[in-house]
């Protein structure tokens, strides 16, 4: 009996692991400009996005310096194409907004990017 509840709860518990294992992905994506993310800024150069989903915040890793930023999540939002990912950024003047990130298989998420009028700027991910 008792290793039938043991085999019932594996099998249960299955589908959860592939899910812990698709949001651990991420994408990577060349910035060729600075940005503001979670309050700072950020030069140019290529960029790890990943979503920690226990801590709802997007980890992004300069990938040459390895130093890593945590930018709090507002929101999940639907699903986007391109099937690689993009980053999306608001833009105002000549200033850059880390504003959205959509990774392949998962639905998008939504960041504080720039207050008032702005633009939307995408970049394909790698």
């Amino acid at each position: 009996m008792r290793r039938g509840i043991l085999v019932f709860a594996v099998v249960a518990l299955l589908p959860l692991l592939g899910l812990a294992q698709i949001s651990a992905s991420g994408v990577v994506a060349n910035i060729e400009f600075g940005f503001h993310a979670a309050g700072k800024m950020l030069p140019g150069g290529t960029y790890e996005y990943k979503l920690d989903a226990a801590t709802d915040t997007l980890k992004v890793t300069n990938t040459k310096t390895r130093e890593t930023f945590m930018v709090p999540v507002i929101t999940s939002i639907s699903r986007k194409v391109p099937p690689d990912g993009e980053i999306v950024f608001d833009k105002v003047g000549s200033d850059y907004y880390l504003a959205e990130v959509f990774v392949p298989g998962q639905d998008g998420v939504l960041l504080k990017g720039a207050s008032g009028k702005h633009t939307h700027v995408g970049v394909k991910a790698k």
